[in-house]
């Protein structure tokens, strides 16, 4: 096995074929690191890279990773770090743990960095306890405790979901709202499966800058070439038939939309807006509580958020949840790196 970090502006269109492959055989899906996700952003980071590990016959992992500036014992370090929200590389599911151990001993000889953060694993994962074993070869690992919970909904024979997870009172006030808001509309609230066409995407785009993360500036319209990512990247799995976006509302007004993906044996949510007309009807929750049916009745093993924000209301209405971890790992020569960057920035030059 050969592994190599290539700059993403040297990738070639037969190294995305394979990757595009390997994306779809992974030991854990992982959408985020897909080429249609990777791809569109590397047009927003120019420095990314991708390491890579080939076999005789085939890519065995894609890891994209950026070059950053994080605090590791209160100095300010260069890093490798994963892309958020998810940093599960994409590996094959044949001798996992030796790809990985290939891909790690070439970063570690590779000039650059001498740490490495892979944000945002699952704490159970296959993948995660492979890491953990490739990097006892030639690396020091420390394992940060889990920013949170994300919300995750694993299929039940009956759809007893929001029983499980939300009191007979919580169901009560639900339905309650769901009322209110109807009559607010003058007509019934129904859950729809939009076109997945850039009309729709433009749509979700502008609900979306229009409530409190584009007040907060985080709203994809906020941000210069986020708009254009994302409608590459829902035109990219649109293209393979794996883009779902549903909506809440009456025949004449939208309420709420969310934007999932199909990856493996499940759906991963990327996105999530509601009107804020509506805000003290809890739509976004509407929504999520109408689509536990729609999932239901489904192909889906399960669905996970992308987000463990205390406000989400999948925190309320999904009944599982995935603990995610950050494995923070030093090569040899990181402690001389580290010691260097601190003499520099104390102004005192290295001999």
């Amino acid at each position: 096995m050969r592994a190599q970090l290539i700059p993403l502006s040297e990738v070639d269109a037969s190294t995305v074929g394979e990757w595009r492959a390997l994306s779809a055989r992974a030991t854990e899906p992982n959408p985020w690191f897909e080429p249609h996700v990777v791809l569109a952003l590397a047009d927003i980071r120019q420095d990314m890279a991708l390491l890579t590990v080939r076999g005789r016959d085939r890519i065995r992992l894609c890891l994209p990773l950026i070059p950053a500036t994080q605090r590791w014992r209160r100095v300010p370090l260069p890093m490798w770090m994963t892309p958020h929200p998810l940093g599960t590389p994409l590996v094959d599911t044949d001798d996992t743990e030796s790809v990985l151990r290939c891909a790690f001993t070439s970063l570690a000889q590779a000039r650059g960095p001498r740490f490495l953060k892979l944000q945002e694993v699952a704490a159970e994962g296959a993948v995660t306890t492979a890491i953990t074993a490739a990097l006892g070869t030639g690396w020091r690992s420390t394992t940060a405790p889990p920013r949170g919970i994300w919300p995750v909904m694993r299929r039940r024979p009956q759809c007893t979901y929001l029983e499980e997870s939300v009191s007979r009172k919580q169901r009560h006030n639900l339905r309650r709202m769901r009322r209110r808001l109807e009559e607010q509309l003058d007509d019934e609230l129904t859950l729809t499966s939009c076109a997945t066409d850039e009309a729709t995407v433009d749509r979700f785009i502008r609900l979306e800058a229009s409530g409190w993360k584009g007040r907060e500036g985080t709203a994809l319209a906020c941000q210069p070439g986020w708009a254009d990512y994302f409608h590459k990247v829902c035109r990219g799995f649109d293209g393979e038939g794996r883009l779902h976006i549903v909506s809440l509302g009456s025949k004449s007004t939208m309420v709420a939309m969310k934007v999932m993906v199909t990856a493996g044996q499940g759906l991963f949510e990327l996105r999530v807006a509601y009107d804020e007309t509506f805000a003290r009807l809890s739509p976004g929750t509407l929504l999520e509580v109408e689509a536990i049916e729609h999932f239901h009745r489904g192909p889906h093993a399960w669905v996970i958020s992308n987000t463990n924000h205390g406000t989400s209301p999948l925190l309320k209405v999904w009944p599982d949840r995935c603990a995610m971890i950050s494995i923070l790992a030093e090569c040899p020569g990181a402690a001389k790196q580290a010691v260097s960057v601190l003499l520099s920035r104390l102004g005192v030059r290295g001999r």
